[in-house]
C-alpha cells in the first residue's frame, strides 16, 4: 500500500464565524492523510485558487451545523484529514502541481485542476491531499490562474442543467445535453461575474443566441448582445416580451419576480443560482426540506403570473462529476480575471470580492 507522508503547510482558516476579511488567519499545520484513504491520495502543491461567494457565506456561518455534523461523521469513518482545530478553510477551485510519483493516472510534476466540496477543507492552503479520482488535467492553453477559475462554476452550471445526474432539486431543465441549446434564445442576468462570464462563453459555443445583463465590463463578452443598463429598473424597458427560452439568474436570485414577461409563454425555464437552501440546512431542522419546497413553489408561482403555466423554475446547485470536466475539455474557455492577489493577502481579496465592482473572478496566486 502506498501511503503519502505528512507534510508541513500553511492555510487560511477561521476558528469562529464572521467576515472573512476579519476572521481569517494564516496558520501552519501538518497535513496528514486519512487512514482509510492513504493509498488513494496524492499530495499537490497549490498554484492558484479562485474565490467564490459561497466561501464568504460559509465563513460567516451559513450551513455551519450541517457542515460540523458531516465532519464528525467523516472523522468517525476515518475519511477526513481535516484538523477540526483549524475551523473553516475556504476555497473551492484550484490549480496544482502533483508532488508524488506512483499514482495511477498522474505523476510527479503533472499540472491538475480540481474542486473542493463545500463540506471539505478548502483549497486556500499551500498543499492539499486529494484523492486522485478528484483531479483532472489542466487546460494547457490557459494560465494557472485561468484554470483555477473553471472547476466550481462549470460544475455548478452542468449540475444546474441536470446533465449526468446533476443536483438541481425540482423543476425541469428542458435539455439532455449542451447541444440542445442550439438556436435557443438565452438571457443571462449578472453576466459579468465569474459564473456569468463562463456561462455566456459556454452557451455561445453551443450555438445559443445569448443576450446578457451585467455591469462594468459587460461589453467585453464576445459574441453576445448586451441589453442593459446596470440597475434593475432599466432591465424591463430594454428587453422584449415573450422572447427567451432560458433565463439564467446569476445575480441576486430575484429575477423570478420580474423576468416572467420576457420568457417564452409556450415553454421556458428560469434557473437561479441564489438559493436559500444552505442557510436553511444550517438549522438542521426537520422542517428544512418542506420549507424549501414551499420556497420553490412560491418562486415558480410568482414567475408564472407573467410567464404563464409553461414556465419552469429551478434552483441550481454544485455537484462534482467527472463528466463535467470532460465537457470543460471540449470548450474553448477564456475565463475573465478581474484581480489577482498574493496568498499573503487573502483577507483583502475577500473584502474586494464582496465590496468592489469586478468583471470576472478574483484569484489568489500562490
Amino acid at each position: 500500500m502506498r501511503c503519502v507522508r505528512n507534510l508541513s503547510t500553511r492555510a487560511w482558516s477561521a476558528t469562529d464565524y464572521g467576515n472573512p476579511s476579519k476572521k481569517l488567519t494564516l496558520r501552519e499545520f501538518d497535513l496528514s492523510p486519512a487512514a482509510s484513504q492513504c493509498s488513494k491520495q496524492l499530495r499537490v502543491k497549490v498554484n492558484a485558487v479562485s474565490l467564490n461567494p459561497i466561501d464568504h457565506w460559509m465563513v460567516n456561518g451559513r450551513g455551519k451545523n450541517l457542515r460540523q455534523t458531516w465532519e464528525k461523521l467523516r472523522n468517525q469513518l476515518g475519511l477526513s484529514n481535516h484538523d477540526p482545530c483549524l475551523g473553516v478553510i475556504p476555497g473551492r477551485d484550484f490549480h496544482a502541481t502533483v508532488l508524488d510519483s506512483g499514482g495511477q493516472t498522474y505523476k510527479e510534476g503533472d499540472y491538475v485542476i480540481g474542486v473542493r466540496h463545500p463540506f471539505d477543507s478548502g483549497s486556500l492552503q499551500e498543499h492539499l491531499l486529494v484523492n486522485e479520482t478528484s483531479l483532472f488535467p489542466e487546460n494547457s492553453n490557459l494560465s494557472a490562474e485561468e484554470n483555477a477559475c473553471l472547476p466550481f462554476v462549470t460544475s455548478t452550471i452542468m449540475s444546474s442543467l441536470g446533465i449526468s445526474g446533476g443536483l438541481s432539486l425540482f423543476g425541469c431543465s428542458g435539455i439532455n445535453t449542451l447541444k440542445d441549446f442550439k438556436s435557443k434564445k438565452v438571457l443571462i442576468i449578472g453576466a459579468t461575474g465569474g459564473l456569468g462570464t463562463v456561462l455566456a462563453q459556454l452557451l455561445v459555443q453551443y450555438q445559443a443566441t445569448v443576450d446578457v445583463i451585467g455591469g462594468i465590463g459587460v461589453d467585453k463578452i464576445e459574441n453576445v448582445r448586451s441589453r442593459l443598463s446596470y440597475h434593475i429598473n432599466g432591465y424591463q424597458s430594454e428587453l422584449e416580451d415573450n422572447e427567451y427560452d432560458y433565463v439564467f439568474d446569476c445575480a441576486d436570485g430575484k429575477a423570478y419576480k420580474w423576468a416572467g414577461r420576457l420568457m417564452n409563454y409556450e415553454k421556458s425555464y428560469l434557473i437561479s443560482y441564489s438559493s436559500p437552501l444552505m442557510q436553511m440546512l444550517g438549522s438542521l431542522s426537520a422542517m428544512t426540506v418542506p420549507e424549501f419546497i414551499l420556497v420553490h413553489k412560491k418562486a415558480q408561482s410568482d414567475l408564472q403570473i407573467e410567464a404563464g403555466s409553461g414556465a419552469e423554475f429551478r434552483f441550481g446547485f454544485f455537484t462534482e462529476r467527472p463528466a463535467y470536466f470532460n465537457e470543460i475539455s471540449k470548450v474553448d474557455f477564456k475565463p475573465s480575471i478581474s484581480k489577482v492577489f498574493d496568498f499573503q493577502n487573502v483577507p483583502e481579496a475577500y473584502e474586494s470580492m464582496m465590496s468592489d465592482s469586478h468583471f470576472g473572478k478574483v484569484v489568489i496566486k500562490m
